[in-house]
């Protein structure tokens, strides 16, 4: 169903004994990284918001119903959630970092603080700053993931090196912009040779854009929105 390409680049992250934060987005089978690393022994905690927090009165009974098979199904996953939205303390994040564990961090989702408008496409996507902010302040390595479907409907993970070294020398600032350019750089290779697999969340974030930021996604050609909505 899945394997992994760069397994070796996450083994010798945890070498360090400060965690891993592998960083994605709703690019492709995303959630399959949860079952892929968790029943081959390691310890995987997904930052998320609870998928209850999705139920709407004024959707579809179907909508809602779907959302309480989500939470069932991530209840399954031998991985841990930590449901930001339900109040859970950033503390419970850094102790399992600190407990040499893995942390999964979804940059283009609804949980996140602060956001850079990064160049992306002909236009501009807002991505969260948390997987370089906690990589800065706890030295755990943040590395990169994409799934990606192949032709035998296996689904390949791919773990990249970090985004950045920790031992560069920069201030947070330049480690921040650094960081972000790089991994952005990275997730519009993914798109633009898979577009397919960026499709379904597209969709998502046009139906459901973030309360005061709007749309994670704004592109600003209109040939390029014509493709994507064709999608």
């Amino acid at each position: 169903m899945s394997y992994f390409e760069g397994i070796e680049r996450l083994d010798k992250a945890l070498e360090k004994g400060k965690g891993a934060i592998l960083c994605i987005t709703h690019f492709g089978s995303w959630k399959i990284i949860l079952p892929a690393l968790g029943y081959n022994g390691y310890k995987i905690n997904q930052i998320a918001a609870n998928p209850l927090t999705f139920e709407k009165d004024t959707e579809a009974s179907s909508h809602n119903i779907i959302m309480k098979l989500e939470l069932e199904g991530e209840s399954s996953l031998p991985a841990k959630f930590i449901y930001l939205d339900e109040g859970k303390s950033i503390r419970q994040i850094y102790r399992v970092l600190a407990n040499n564990e893995i942390v999964v961090i979804s940059l283009d989702g609804i949980i996140g603080g602060k956001r850079m408008a990064m160049p992306f496409l002909n236009g501009t996507l807002l991505l969260s700053t948390g997987g370089a902010s906690l990589s800065l302040s706890t030295e755990a390595p943040s590395l990169p993931v994409f799934i990606v479907r192949q032709k035998n409907n296996k689904h390949k993970i791919i773990i990249h090196e970090p985004v950045v070294n920790l031992n560069n020398g920069f201030d947070k600032e330049a480690f921040i912009d650094t960081w972000m350019k790089n991994y952005t750089r990275l997730f519009e290779h993914y798109v633009q040779n898979y577009p397919d697999h960026y499709a379904r969340y597209l969709y998502t974030i046009r139906k459901y854009p973030l309360p005061e930021l709007g749309y994670v996604l704004k592109l600003n050609n209109t040939d390029t929105k014509k493709e994507f909505v064709s999608l």
